[in-house]
């Protein structure tokens, strides 16, 4: 006869053994996150990614941006950056690493395979030198107008930003007289600074009449 507490501690165990299950179908009655859309489960890989101690530094990739993969099975691939996630070290890029998730077909509960991509970590690509068409390491350097530009290693060539990162790279542009003390962007000029601009009436009178 098999002991109570035998029993007890073999369906603790098994509890703990099907919580660590993947439920990829049915999950409390509700369809899982592969089957009600086929991005789900990217984006949620995505979303939910461990951020890394070390993050690469500095982060050279952005949006837009034409990599090619250095190793692995599609090592030699070039293709855009679709989406770059510094706080995990990943990129996901168009037809790179994809994989087949499951669709939940329009008014049907029947399922379809549909491939998307997803996160691939950036130590495994590298940015292409525009003027000899090879993966390159970067390094960073200003343009006499105070323009920081990435420029290959080998080469020397600047490496553009992407298109799609320009409008944000310029918004983290200094201004030319950030560091100032007349500043107009960060200080108040000094006429402005001693100027009265705040009257209170009534303020002694009221303390008189408490004190009394």
């Amino acid at each position: 006869m098999v002991h109570h507490s035998a029993i007890l501690l073999f369906s603790a165990k098994m509890a703990r053994v099907s919580r660590n299950l993947p439920r990829k179908r049915i999950l409390r009655g509700k369809l899982s996150k592969e089957i009600s859309d086929p991005m789900d489960s990217c984006v949620t890989e995505i979303r939910f990614a461990k951020k890394v101690k070390h993050r690469l530094e500095p982060w050279n990739f952005l949006p837009g941006d034409t990599v090619e993969v250095l190793n692995g099975p599609e090592k030699g691939k070039r293709s855009r950056v679709l989406l770059s996630l510094p706080e995990s070290n990943d990129l996901v890029i168009e037809d790179i690493n994809v994989q087949t998730v499951l669709k939940l077909k329009d008014n049907s509960s029947e399922t379809e395979e549909v491939k998307t991509e997803h996160p691939l970590k950036a130590s495994r690509v590298s940015l292409v030198c525009p003027e000899t068409g090879k993966p390159t390491d970067v390094v960073y350097r200003y343009l006499e107008d105070g323009t920081r530009v990435r420029v290959a290693k080998v080469s020397g060539a600047i490496v553009p930003y992407p298109q799609l990162a320009t409008r944000v790279e310029k918004s983290k542009e200094k201004k030319p007289d950030e560091m100032k003390v007349d500043n107009i962007y960060l200080c108040t000029p000094p006429e402005q600074a001693v100027k009265k601009t705040l009257e209170i009436k009534g303020l002694a009178t009221a303390v008189e009449v408490e004190d009394f």
